[in-house]
């Protein structure tokens, strides 16, 4: 049987909690770009499993790609965004260029939103060193 100790457990707890968190703001700013183009059935539930068959079959579409041809993985980036665009327009039932509008939305909203949590996140670690007397390293 094996045993974890609290440090372990507080890691796997960790990893976890940040996993469903990026689903989940994955899912949302989703659902954002495929409203914002007048997507249909924006359920979340139906926009979370689009979430995850999004990062599944792009995610493995790409890395078979990669293995297998490693000279080319721009073109089975654009082979993988292509699929993603499918999926969406048939999942959502929006045009081909409505698809593309979404994941551009989609690719907007989540790079702000990744930024403003590193700046968020920056600022507590920083925070929580400056009780301790440390900082962060600089560069």
């Amino acid at each position: 049987m094996i045993y974890l100790d609290s440090d372990q457990l507080i890691a796997i707890g960790i990893f976890v909690g940040i996993f469903i968190a990026v689903i989940l703001i994955n899912t949302i700013v989703l659902k954002m770009g495929i409203k914002a183009v007048k997507g249909e059935e924006t359920s979340l539930g139906r926009v979370f499993l689009t979430s995850l068959l999004l990062i599944f079959v792009s995610g493995i579409f790409s890395a078979v790609f990669a293995i297998v041809f490693p000279n080319l993985t721009l073109i089975g980036s654009i082979l993988s965004l292509i699929i993603d665009l499918f999926i969406i327009k048939g999942r959502h039932h929006t045009t081909f260029l409505g698809a593309l509008g979404a994941l551009i939305i989609y690719t907007i909203v989540l790079v702000v939103v990744i930024i403003v949590l590193i700046f968020f996140f920056t600022t507590i670690l920083s925070t929580f060193l400056a009780i301790f007397g440390l900082t962060l390293p600089t560069i």
